[in-house]
């Protein structure tokens, strides 16, 4: 069992923690980047399911700057969630138009390839 303690520095809360581990982890599910978030489904995928390898990190973070360096897409289509595991990509959201789902589709699809991308976009109604 893991607990966390604040940390205060110069005066003010800090968003960082503490974390001690009581020795009763067993490296099960409920640890976070376990076999919980390696079973989820790729349609059901969230942020909580990116991987955090430099590789999944980088993945990730060279699609977003190709969609924000974009300017034919709207602020949604900016925005969709991104998420990168063992270098299989999912993207998930809603986007302006068909137009757009196909430009962030093929987007990604060029930084990760075809093979490693599943587009779970919806087209706003």
């Amino acid at each position: 069992m893991k607990w966390f303690l604040p940390i205060l520095l110069t005066g003010a809360w800090s968003l960082g923690v503490i974390a001690a581990d009581t020795g009763t982890g067993t490296g099960t599910a409920t640890d976070k980047g376990t076999a919980s978030s390696q079973t989820t489904p790729e349609h059901s995928m969230t942020a909580e399911d990116q991987g955090n390898s430099p590789t999944d990190r980088a993945l990730t973070s060279r699609i977003r700057v190709a969609l924000i360096e974009n300017d034919q897409l709207s602020v949604s289509g900016k925005n969709v969630k991104i998420i990168t595991r063992d270098g299989k990509v999912t993207l998930r959201g809603e986007v302006a138009n068909e137009a757009e789902r196909v430009a962030i589709n093929s987007a990604a699809e060029s930084i990760a390839g075809k093979e490693n991308v599943s587009d779970y976009l919806e087209v706003k109604p």
